[in-house]
């Protein structure tokens, strides 16, 4: 039996990998700092083994015949040590570049009681192209894909590519209200709502670069050799209630505006 170890198997990501992996019955590893939650109990009831990972960041694995490691290319600087550092591992290794999160807030609307309209005030241009993806329902799929990939494999893994404008016509379709798009600056949004700068850094760096600026030899998910099948964003948000979408996001954001 094949074996899989999780590195943070009770975020949004690995619950979603380690989910996928056991209903394919792999001995499925999970390492988290907190064995007793919920989350981390729901998935030793489901069969995997769970198992306490201390304060520091783990380490990688040693390069052992057989092993294939499979990184999140989003964390830039492992991605950069791996390759450069640890050559017989990077020949066995990965990576895997998740599209902006369909739960993003800061690709959700806001209420403008003003115009009486809900609006998508975002530091992008109506034209940007933007990965999206469910992480907690699609993540799984794409690791299990690259397992019939060739090593070294580069994949941004999305379930839809959508213009901003795009998007903005799916949350309107989805949720039956009328939406809009409005251009704003980074320095507007920090300004205006107190989003710390650290936070608008990536819409920043979309802008300028595109969202895998700077990465090279990126396939996509048509380039794999299977078919990964998730639900389009816009079947995704229909199924769910839109309301609660932007409630939570509204929550999220403000946390991180207080934090900051």
């Amino acid at each position: 039996m094949k074996t899989i170890t999780i590195i943070g198997a009770t975020g949004n990501q690995g619950l979603s990998v380690a989910q996928t992996f056991l209903s394919q019955n792999w001995t499925v590893r999970c390492l988290t700092r907190n064995p007793s939650s919920p989350t981390a109990q729901s998935l030793a009831q489901q069969g995997a083994n769970v198992i306490k990972s201390g304060p520091e960041r783990p380490r990688l694995p040693e390069d052992r015949d057989g092993c294939r490691v499979y990184a999140d290319a989003g964390a830039a600087e492992v991605m950069e040590y791996i390759e450069a550092e640890r050559g017989e591992l990077a020949a066995k290794t990965s990576y895997i570049m998740l599209g902006a999160y369909a739960t993003n807030p800061l690709f959700m609307p806001r209420w403008n009681g003003e115009v009486r309209r809900y609006q998508f005030m975002v530091p992008v241009k109506r034209g940007q192209m933007m990965p999206v993806i469910a992480a907690r329902e699609s993540t799984g799929a794409f690791v299990a894909a690259l397992v019939g990939e060739e090593p070294r494999t580069r994949l941004l893994a999305y379930d839809a590519y959508l213009s901003m404008g795009e998007i903005v016509d799916i949350w309107s379709r989805a949720a039956g209200v009328e939406a809009e798009l409005v251009e704003v600056d980074c320095a507007e949004l920090n300004r205006r709502f107190g989003i710390p700068w650290e936070v608008l850094d990536g819409p920043a760096f979309i802008e300028e670069f595109g969202y895998t600026g700077g990465v090279e030899g990126i396939v996509h998910p048509s380039d794999l050799r299977g078919v990964v099948r998730t639900e389009s964003f816009e079947d995704w948000l229909r199924k769910r209630d839109w309301e609660e979408v932007l409630k939570e996001g509204r929550e999220e954001l403000e946390s991180v505006v207080h934090a900051g």
